[in-house]
């Protein structure tokens, strides 16, 4: 098992804004810390970039983890998703079309 890492990165302008960018395995196994990083994220900034770069594994508990992030009434979240297509594919069996990570 890869551990999961979360690089934030806050960038410059009038909105406080970050890129944060996840690797590693965003499994079960490591939810527990990848949520802790995430909302210690959500609470500094009003805008956060999410980047899911060299992804290894993600499990239905990683994929809650992203959607409960994206559903917050407060912080503005985006998604790109970086060096792995085959993502999409479940990303959209799991019922979340590209749109999701657009809006």
């Amino acid at each position: 098992m890869r551990k999961a890492e979360v690089a934030v990165t806050e960038l410059s302008g009038d909105i406080k804004a970050a890129d944060v960018v996840l690797q590693g395995d965003l499994i079960i196994q490591n939810a527990d810390e990848l949520k802790a990083k995430l909302l210690n994220a959500q609470s500094q900034y009003l805008v956060l970039n999410v980047i899911l770069k060299n992804v290894t594994r993600l499990d239905v508990a990683g994929i809650q983890l992203l959607v409960s992030l994206k559903k917050s009434p407060v912080t503005k979240v985006d998604f790109r998703i970086e060096d792995n297509d085959e993502f999409n594919k479940w990303f959209e069996l799991a019922g979340l079309k590209q749109e999701f990570f657009k809006q």
